[in-house]
This record gives C-alpha cells, sequence and structure tokens, in this order.
C-alpha cells in the first residue's frame, strides 16, 4: 500500500472506531441492565486494546525488511 492510502486508511479506520465509541454515550447515564455508557466505551476499548498488533521495533527489525525499493517502496512484508 502507498504510504499515503496507508495514512488515510488508519486516519479513516480511527474515525471510524471514535464514531462508533462516541454512539454508544448517552445522556440517560447506563442501560436497561445497569451498565454506564463510560463502562460500555471502556469495555469497547480494551476489545480494541487486545486486537492491536504490537508496534513495529526498528530497533529489533532486519534492515532488509526496512529498506526501500529504488521507487521508495517498502517490502509488502512490512504492510
Amino acid at each position: 500500500m502507498h504510504s499515503n492510502a496507508d495514512i488515510t486508511f488508519q486516519m479513516n479506520t480511527t474515525t471510524s472506531y471514535i464514531d462508533m465509541i462516541l454512539s454508544t454515550i448517552s445522556d440517560e447515564g447506563g442501560d436497561e441492565e445497569g451498565d454506564s455508557s463510560e463502562k460500555l466505551v471502556l469495555d469497547m476499548i480494551n476489545k480494541f486494546l487486545e486486537v492491536l498488533p504490537e508496534p513495529l521495533r526498528r530497533c529489533e527489525s532486519s534492515k532488509t525488511v526496512l529498506e526501500r525499493g529504488d521507487d521508495g517502496s517498502i517490502n509488502v512484508f512490512t504492510v
């Protein structure tokens, strides 16, 4: 994926997650089962954190993985 396309994808995904989280907030202070909107949001955040991959640590990766091609592209296996 081109770096600009990757940035756009990440921004759109983040916006989607934020919109989803904000849509759970209500002025009523809780749902029928007694859970507050804050608890629902925290539960969603914890679920997102469970599925996020570990960040790429440049110091621990092979130098060949991070090399760019002559055209500036990144190796497909690094994306």
